[in-house]
């Protein structure tokens, strides 16, 4: 059997590849401004163009953060999918969704547990925006049932320029 050939919507992930800086902000509830912290990304094109695999790490100890997460187009399902894992949680954090016509926005649900809640999953809608070449943004939505949505964090990342 021949190897499989990525498709179109494969090559949408090289958009996401490259080394950036990244500047987040986190909802924390009953704090009055979200918690802001800069950090780096890095994300390669793995297993023959199939999947780009992030690694992120952010802030100073003691609260530095890291994350990995694996994100692809599923040809069965014919959606984009992910994974994500920290330290935050010992759960997994899934997710399936599409992008848009231009090939730019890239719409993801998903579940997570919920940190500052009762400690059950929570539906979230994950956003990753292609701004231009050199930026994208990452922004998380949490969806509870029977409450207004609320974006509980927001990503910037710009490219780190080689000299």
């Amino acid at each position: 059997m021949p190897p499989a050939t990525p498709s179109a919507e494969h090559s949408l992930l090289q958009q996401f590849v490259g080394t950036f800086d990244t500047v987040s902000e986190f909802a924390i509830p009953g704090a009055p401004e979200p918690f802001r912290v800069t950090g780096r990304e890095t994300c390669r094109l793995d297993m023959g163009g199939f999947w780009i695999v992030f690694d992120l790490e952010s802030g100073e100890p003691p609260l530095n953060f890291r994350g990995h997460g694996i994100m692809g187009y599923d040809t069965l399902k014919q959606k984009f999918v992910g994974v994500w894992v920290d330290p935050s949680a010992a759960a997994l954090q899934l997710s399936e969704g599409s992008v848009d016509a231009a090939g730019k926005v890239f719409t993801m649900l998903g579940t997570m547990p919920d940190y500052f809640g009762n400690g059950k999953e929570i539906v979230t809608r994950q956003i990753s925006r292609i701004v231009d070449a050199d930026t994208k943004e990452f922004e998380v939505w949490r969806d509870a049932a029977g409450a207004a949505s609320q974006r509980v964090a927001f990503i910037r990342y710009t490219r780190r320029l080689h000299a």
